[in-house]
């Protein structure tokens, strides 16, 4: 839908991996049913079915659905900040945005049934609603209702799981690894390089990282890069599209453009020349992304 929010779904049943991916939009995320690990940035999250997650989407995230979970159902409603700013500004309440300021975006389990079931319904509400094309009072109600499941969200959880130590060993060498990565992509980086940064072993990382996260080592590190090639080719317009490829590590010109178009269908030249919404719109390429 147009007008600042986009793509509520209440998916079913697909248990695809889906690629790492970035959008403009601030997404609310929430897992109906299903074993996934959820990666946001260089974090990663072992959510339960009703847990809620508010991101910003432009961290590379991705949902990691384990092998052995029978479905995958998730809620997801994204919009633009300014979409909610009047209603905000009305009520006081521009705080609220602070909710998804966190590099690692915020985790909220609700421990009170009655709170979690109101956030539930009220989630297939807007659901139901993003996907209709209305009137202005349509709009307005979209609105209203957002920012009503941001207060409730903020009221009933009444404790963040951000930062929460997670008991998997093998999780916390995958964060390590990923955070490793965030921080040095703009080198030249081999997997031995990767592996030494982060003290584990040459032999063992590809396999514990595969294992976790279903994508190898090197993937990642690509994924990244290019998330943040995308950023920097509509940011810094004026920069030339070869420093921007060294910038982000990539070996050469050359390689950057043919790796972009891959995974674009795009040259950069190209990407560089859309409007913001086409740059960041999650769902551009007509897939739904989570």
């Amino acid at each position: 839908m147009e007008n600042g929010v986009y793509g509520g779904y209440d998916l079913d049943g697909g248990i695809d991996q889906l690629d790492f991916h970035s959008h403009s939009q601030l997404e609310i995320y929430q897992l109906v049913a299903g074993n996934v690990y959820y990666q946001v940035g260089d974090h990663f999250y072992d959510l339960q079915a009703g847990d809620i997650l508010l991101i910003d989407g432009m961290r590379l995230h991705k949902a990691f659905v384990s092998p052995d979970s029978k479905q995958y159902r998730r809620s997801m409603i994204h919009f633009d900040s300014g979409f909610i700013a009047p209603v905000l500004a009305s009520l006081g309440a521009e705080d609220l945005l602070g909710l998804f300021t966190n590099s690692t975006g915020y985790l909220y389990r609700i421990s009170d049934q009655a709170a979690a079931g109101r956030i539930g319904q009220t989630i297939s509400e807007l659901v139901q609603l993003v996907d209709r094309k209305d009137s202005n009072q349509h709009r307005q109600l979209i609105q209203v209702k957002l920012v009503s499941l941001l207060l409730e969200i903020d009221l009933a959880a009444d404790e963040s799981l951000i930062g929460r130590e997670t008991s998997d060993d093998r999780i916390r060498k995958v964060e390590d690894v990923t955070r490793f990565i965030t921080r040095h992509y703009q080198e030249s980086l081999t997997l031995d390089d990767i592996a030494r940064g982060v003290n584990i072993s040459r032999s063992y990382l590809p396999h514990l990282f595969k294992e976790v996260t279903g994508t190898t080592v090197m993937s990642f590190l690509m994924s990244y890069r290019l998330t943040q090639a995308r950023f920097q080719l509509f940011m810094n317009r004026e920069l030339p599209i070869q420093d921007i490829a060294k910038q982000c590590g990539f070996e050469s010109p050359a390689h950057f453009s043919r790796f972009f178009k891959q995974k674009m269908q795009m040259t950069p030249k190209q990407f560089r020349n859309l409007s913001y919404a086409e740059a960041f719109d999650t769902y551009s390429d007509g897939k739904v992304k989570a």
